[in-house]
């Protein structure tokens, strides 16, 4: 039976107000020194978890800070011990817990080499594990940290670029929820081959484990794009050392990645096949590695010039958006292109539509989802003379939302630098940067943008139903779904397997606003187990739909 787990979101956020956002941005710190590199993931309310390297103390520190919806400081007023260790802490990264906090990583110095290290904090702001952190990766050589995503069960997969054997190679560890880390010691080579492997990207895989995604040089000379797939054991599940995802000629470099959301991958980068110039490419990949679309991928746009810089997301329904910074004119502008499923280039012109072209120089940081079928882009923008942050929403058909050029979200006083952005859950987004305003130091703020794109509005119009990861997950004999409704709703909740038949029917009836949980004990409608493998459960009713992946392990 459902029963309600916590109280009431709609009583806990009503009409979330952003009166607490300033013009131009909020501190998150305004510590001594630098405050650089800042990272962030959404906090699950409508807020944005930020992590940073901090020089207050003299040396790279990593500080954190929670910023509520409504623009408040949740963490201090200038930000939450990490790592604070006397040599440096350098480059974090950031995933969820799955419970409203997160575990953060970074490149560490104590020793004397650069190692790997990582902290859980809660969603109210108590580190988890041993004072500044505990070692993920301590073999000898360099580690350089380069991304981490959650292993849904608590804990998280860490990526890095390894050089232990003096050649740089893809690297990975799982570290459980209590900071143990689960795979080999100092982590199992996801691609050791000779030639350097680097610019390494990492994504959940809704079966269990990870997506990687590299740059690799194994071929001589020129770069190629590899990826590999690791289930929860740290095995691969696809070739040894990766399979191709382009290997045309020249140079394919600075990949993005993205889940398709249907088991497979999605990646852009930046090419120079054609021996002239660089263009953007993109590849969907299967959930048995090979290419959906045409080998060594798809062309998004032949502009003259320098197309650099790719980022993108899901359009919802197994396609892509990617955006990039484009040079086809005299100063670099920021244009994006829609690829569906099928691997057809969607949006006219086929070169791509100009997100901004204002006359000046516009470089792409950031590509998010807007929860709706397109896509929230932010830029470093000097049509003002000085370093300004902008941004524009478009729509699935290519259209810009928030009016020619784009909307300001920082400007002022000295430059700043967009260094991330997150989605706020109510098809707006929250925005972080490093700041010189106070100079000469730099601060991290940052600001939201509301659905409409401006920045305050008396309430906003929340996703009316959310389902969270399950837990446990991986899970042998039963997990918890947990899922909120912004209002009374009639409701169905149902397990699917990985085809989309109908497992069990765990809820369907009428519910309360509110937290609500449920039990799956792995059985079928019948009451016969279910074998092990990927499921689905699927929320479905009056206020909308939500999915999320279950993975039984028998």
């Amino acid at each position: 039976m459902v029963a309600s787990a916590c109280a009431a979101f709609h009583a806990a956020f009503p009409g979330i107000s952003l009166a607490s956002w300033t013009v131009n941005g909020n501190p998150a710190t305004l510590a001594p020194q630098n405050q650089l590199a800042a990272t962030s993931i959404p906090d699950g309310a409508g807020g944005i978890i930020l992590v940073w390297e901090d020089y207050r103390n003299g040396n790279a520190d990593i500080f954190a800070q929670r910023v509520s919806a409504a623009g408040d400081l949740l963490w201090g007023a200038n930000g939450l011990a990490i790592a604070i260790d006397t040599l440096a802490q350098e480059a974090p990264v950031v995933t969820s817990n799955g419970a409203g906090g997160a575990i953060i990583a970074w490149q560490d110095l104590r020793a004397g080499q650069y190692d790997i290290y990582a902290q859980a904090v809660s969603a109210a702001g108590a580190p988890q594990w041993t004072a500044d952190g505990v070692a993920v990766c301590a073999a000898s050589g360099t580690q350089v940290v380069q991304g981490i995503v959650s292993d849904n069960a608590g804990g998280a997969i860490v990526a890095w670029r390894d050089l232990r054997t003096g050649d740089s190679d893809v690297y990975a560890q799982r570290v459980n929820g209590s900071g143990a880390s689960v795979w080999t010691a100092n982590g199992v080579g996801v691609c050791v081959l000779s030639g350097a492997q680097s610019e390494i990207r990492i994504e959940v895989d809704p079966r269990g484990g990870a997506f990687l995604v590299w740059r690799d040089r194994r071929g001589g000379l020129t770069s190629d794009i590899y990826a590999q797939s690791i289930d929860l054991s740290g095995a691969p599940r696809w070739t040894a050392n990766g399979v191709s995802v382009c290997a045309a000629a020249d140079d394919q470099i600075d990949p993005a990645t993205a889940l398709d959301g249907r088991f497979g991958l999605l990646v852009a980068w930046q090419d120079r096949r054609n021996g002239v110039d660089a263009d953007i490419w993109a590849q969907r990949v299967k959930p048995d590695g090979t290419p959906r679309w045409t080998v060594d991928g798809v062309r998004l746009t032949a502009a003259a010039l320098q197309q650099t810089n790719p980022s993108l997301v899901s359009d919802g329904v197994a396609g892509a958006i990617v955006g990039w910074t484009d040079a086809r004119v005299t100063r670099p502008d920021v244009y994006a292109q829609r690829i569906d499923s099928s691997g057809v280039v969607s949006w006219l012109p086929a070169d791509g539509v100009a997100v901004c072209a204002a006359d000046s120089s516009q470089f792409l940081d950031v590509v998010l989802t807007d929860g709706a079928g397109g896509a929230i882009f932010g830029w470093d923008d000097d049509r003002s003379g000085g370093s300004q942050i902008y941004s524009q929403s478009i729509g699935p058909s290519g259209t810009s939302r928030w009016g020619s050029g784009g909307v300001l979200v920082a400007t002022g006083a000295g430059s700043r630098t967009l260094t991330t952005a997150v989605p706020d859950g109510y098809h707006g987004a929250v925005f972080g940067w490093q700041d010189f305003r106070n100079g000469p130091t730099c601060d991290v703020y940052a600001f939201r943008l509301s659905a409409v794109g401006t920045s305050v509005e008396t309430t906003l119009t929340p996703v009316l139903a959310h389902i969270y990861p399950a837990r446990p997950n991986p899970f042998n004999p039963s997990t918890v779904l947990a899922f909120d409704l912004e209002r009374p709703a009639n409701v169905h909740l149902a397990v699917y397997d990985a085809r989309g038949r109908l497992v069990r029917t765990l809820y369907q009836g009428s519910l309360g606003a509110g937290r609500h949980q449920v039990r799956w004990d792995g059985m079928d409608r019948s009451g016969s187990p279910c074998g092990s493998g990927v499921y689905f459960a699927r929320l479905s009713g009056t206020l909308g739909s939500a999915t999320t992946s279950l993975a039984l392990i028998r």
